[in-house]
C-alpha cells in the first residue's frame, strides 16, 4: 500500500512538472510573440518618424506663395511588381492610407529616396495607371551600366530596384506635368511609345477605355524584345475586350517571337509614319501622343509632318535632352564666348560663386560648389529645380516648359545675366 501511494505521488508530481513545463513554454512563446510584435510596431513607428525627419530635411524649399508650387509627401511603398526584364512598377499610398490628389492621364511623380543626407537625387517618372484615389503606380527602367545604387550619385532607378520593398517610404513630389491626355477630348487617339515610354500611354489608354468606350485608338508599341516588353500583353489582351482599340507591337530583334498568343499582332523591325498612317482612314482627325527618346520623337513628328498632320495636334513628352525644346530668343546672348563674370549668391546655404562659363547653368555652378538644388529633368520640363529669384536677372538657354511664378527661376536652364541672389 505505501508503495502504491508512492508511484500515485510520483506520476502526479510529473503530471504537474509536465503540466508546468508545457505552461511555462507557451509562456514563453506567448512572450516571444508579443515581443517581436512589440517590436515590430516600434520598428514600424521609428520608420516612420525617420521618413518625417527625412522629409523636413530633404524637403525641396519653395515659397507659400509660389504659383504652381508642387507639394510633396512621404508615400509607402505597398507592392513592387515585376513588369519585364529591366522593369518595376511601385505603388504608392498614403502610410495613414488618406486620399492622394487627383492627375491627369500622362502626369508624372518626382521621386526622391526617404532619406535625410546630403546630396540626393530626384527623377521624374510617369504614372503608369488611370487616376485612383488610394495609389499611385510608377514603373521604373533600371539604367544600365552608368548608374549604381547610391542615392545622390544618379543611380535612383537602380536604388528603386534594389533597395526599396514593400512597407518602404519615397519622397513624392507631384503629380505634375502639362502632358496628360484632356479629358474633354473625344477625337480619335494614336498613342506612340517606345521602350519605357509605354507608361503614360497605358494611363492614357486604361482611362481612356474606362470613360470613352467608343473612342477609335490606334496602338504602336516599339520594344527591344519579349522579354523587354512592360504591358505589352496586358495591352494586347485589352484589345480582345475592345472592338475600337487596335494594339500593334514591333520588336527591333530580329527573332519572331513564339509565344506571345491571342492573336497579337506583331511585327520586326522599327515602326515609321508611313507604318501610322497605313492603320488611319484620315491621319488628319486623330490626336497624337508619343513618349520615347528625343531623336525618336523628332522623327515622328517630322515624318507625320508629310502627312499634313497639324503640330497643334502631336503631343510628346520628354525628361531630358533638347530635341523636344525650342531655343530660347536669348540664346546669342548667353553662349558669346566674350560672357561677363556675375556673383551668384545662394541666400540659404550662405555662400557666393562666380559664374563666368556661359556653358555652365546655375544648377551646375551650384553643385560644383557643393549646394545641392533638388533635379528631375534637367531640361526646363518637370519644373523640379524651380527656385525663387530674390535679385537679379537670368536668360534661359532654352525655351523651358515648366509652369512659373512671377519671381521664379529653373536653375537647370537658367543663366546669369547680371550679379543675383537665388533663394538656394
Amino acid at each position: 500500500m505505501p508503495v502504491t501511494i508512492l508511484l500515485v505521488l510520483v506520476a502526479c508530481g510529473l503530471l504537474i512538472a509536465t503540466v508546468s513545463q508545457i505552461s511555462f513554454a507557451g509562456l514563453r512563446t506567448a512572450r516571444a510573440s508579443a515581443y517581436d510584435h512589440a517590436y515590430r510596431r516600434r520598428m514600424q513607428v521609428l520608420h516612420r518618424r525617420t521618413a518625417q525627419i527625412a522629409r523636413l530635411e530633404s524637403e525641396i524649399v519653395t515659397p507659400a506663395n509660389s504659383k504652381g508650387a508642387v507639394p510633396w509627401r512621404i508615400l509607402e511603398v505597398r507592392e513592387v511588381v515585376q513588369e519585364s526584364a529591366d522593369c518595376k512598377s511601385f505603388y504608392l499610398v498614403d502610410p495613414h492610407r488618406q486620399e492622394l490628389p487627383n492627375y491627369f492621364p500622362g502626369q508624372y511623380l518626382m521621386v526622391r529616396p526617404a532619406l535625410a543626407s546630403g546630396k540626393q537625387v530626384t527623377r521624374c517618372y510617369s504614372l503608369s495607371d488611370t487616376p485612383q484615389s488610394d495609389c499611385y503606380r510608377i514603373t521604373v527602367k533600371r539604367q544600365q551600366p552608368s548608374e549604381t545604387a547610391v542615392p545622390g550619385s544618379g543611380g535612383l532607378s537602380a536604388y528603386l530596384h534594389d533597395k526599396i520593398n514593400p512597407g518602404d517610404c519615397l519622397l513624392i513630389g507631384g503629380p505634375a506635368g502639362q502632358f496628360y491626355l484632356a479629358p474633354d477630348m473625344d477625337t480619335p487617339l494614336v498613342l506612340l511609345a517606345a521602350g519605357i515610354g509605354i507608361t503614360p500611354v497605358v494611363a492614357m489608354l486604361r482611362w481612356s477605355l474606362k470613360h470613352t468606350p467608343n473612342r477609335p485608338i490606334l496602338v504602336l508599341f516599339q520594344a527591344k524584345d519579349a522579354i523587354h516588353w512592360p504591358f505589352g500583353r496586358q495591352l494586347h489582351d485589352w484589345q480582345l475586350s475592345c472592338r475600337n482599340l487596335r494594339v500593334v507591337t514591333y520588336f527591333s530583334g530580329k527573332e519572331q517571337p513564339s509565344s506571345i498568343g491571342n492573336g497579337a499582332m506583331v511585327r520586326i523591325g522599327k515602326f515609321a509614319a508611313k507604318d501610322i498612317v497605313r492603320y488611319l482612314k484620315d491621319p488628319k482627325q486623330s490626336n497624337y501622343y508619343m513618349c520615347g527618346p528625343d531623336s525618336w520623337m523628332t522623327s515622328m513628328r517630322d515624318g507625320l509632318a508629310v502627312y499634313s498632320v497639324p503640330t497643334s495636334q502631336i503631343h510628346w513628352e520628354s525628361f531630358g535632352g533638347t530635341a523636344t525644346k525650342k531655343p530660347d530668343a536669348t540664346a546669342k546672348t548667353i553662349t558669346d564666348s566674350s560672357a561677363e563674370e556675375f556673383l551668384v549668391n545662394f541666400s540659404l546655404s550662405q555662400r557666393q560663386a562666380t559664374w563666368s562659363d556661359p556653358e555652365q547653368s546655375l544648377w551646375e555652378l551650384a553643385r560644383s560648389n557643393d549646394i545641392e538644388i533638388p533635379s528631375g529633368c534637367l531640361s526646363g520640363a518637370c519644373g523640379s529645380c524651380k527656385l525663387r529669384l530674390l535679385n537679379g536677372t537670368v536668360k534661359n538657354s532654352t525655351q523651358a516648359t515648366a509652369e512659373l511664378a512671377e519671381g521664379e527661376c529653373l536653375p537647370c536652364v537658367a543663366r546669369p545675366s547680371s550679379d543675383l541672389i537665388i533663394e538656394a
